[in-house]
């Protein structure tokens, strides 16, 4: 029987995933429903975004991305963990599990926003007016992909950070973080998820590798003892940004009123590399 005992002391445990009594923590389900995959793709879309959380523009992003989401988590549901607050995915050089009804859901859902556009603009008389709702309905999605574009392009090992993983001069197993996602700031909701789920990666001897777009979420996995890689261990020299989790030492509990907010829409580890 495994317990929580990363960090000398029973860790905090989401009531419904422990035995009645035992003392036995379970780790965190994967996403197996549509109604999971659903809720942990609107997370992401609202806190992975440039626009995202925004009032107004932020409800236009939803029908853009909230497909593209669904569609990525349909795809890597058994690489996902996840809390009724808060998800979180890794690669490990599986195959991961697929939520095949998410998939189809997230096509369909696809195809009606498009369908919905055109018809918007045919409908829409006068040539400044479709130009007006078609700006207005574009420009969002438009901002997103000029984002995610220039990240990559500034960001390049973000796009190789899997491979680069297997190169590990040491031989551990490896888990690459591939988001920490946060339904709200504030209530520690990221680090409860963390802590649910390190003793899994601490029995497989895990190194759990993060690529952090922001200081905010760099010092969020420092402060839980996360620590840049060395060129001997890493199989070369590892990016700058690039830290890691090594499991056989104990998770830090950073305080939870700083933990959330450095996995809001800042955080582009967390854009899905799955």
């Amino acid at each position: 029987m495994r317990q929580l005992l990363a960090t000398g002391r029973l860790l905090s445990v989401i009531p419904d995933q422990r035995t009645q009594g035992s003392g036995v923590v379970v780790e965190p389900p994967a996403v197996t429903t549509l109604a999971q995959a659903a809720r942990v793709a609107m997370d992401r879309t609202r806190r992975l975004t440039l626009l995202g959380q925004l009032p107004v523009v932020g409800v236009l992003v939803v029908p853009w991305l909230w497909p593209l989401h669904l569609g990525i988590v349909g795809l890597t549901a058994g690489h996902i963990r996840i809390t009724p607050d808060a998800s979180l995915s890794f690669h490990d050089g599986t195959v991961p599990q697929r939520v095949r009804p998410a998939l189809t859901m997230a096509v369909i859902a696809g195809t009606l926003w498009l369908a919905g556009i055109s018809g918007l603009i045919l409908v829409c008389h006068g040539a400044i007016v479709v130009a007006v709702v078609a700006f207005a309905v574009l420009l969002p999605a438009l901002i997103e992909l000029i984002g995610l574009v220039e990240f990559a392009v500034l960001n390049p090992e973000w796009l190789t950070i899997k491979r680069q993983c297997g190169l590990r001069a040491d031989g551990r197993t490896v888990n690459v973080l591939t988001s920490l996602v946060s339904r709200r700031d504030g209530h520690g909701h990221a680090r409860v998820l963390m802590e649910a789920t390190y003793p899994s990666w601490q029995a497989q001897d895990a190194v759990v590798v993060g690529y952090p777009a922001s200081k905010d979420l760099i010092s969020y996995y420092v402060r839980m003892g996360a620590r840049r890689e060395s060129p001997a261990t890493a199989g070369g020299s590892p990016p700058q940004r690039r830290i890691s989790f090594d499991c056989r030492r104990p998770l830090r509990t950073p305080s939870p009123d700083r933990a959330d907010q450095s996995c809001a829409s800042q955080s582009r580890t967390a854009v899905p590399i799955n």
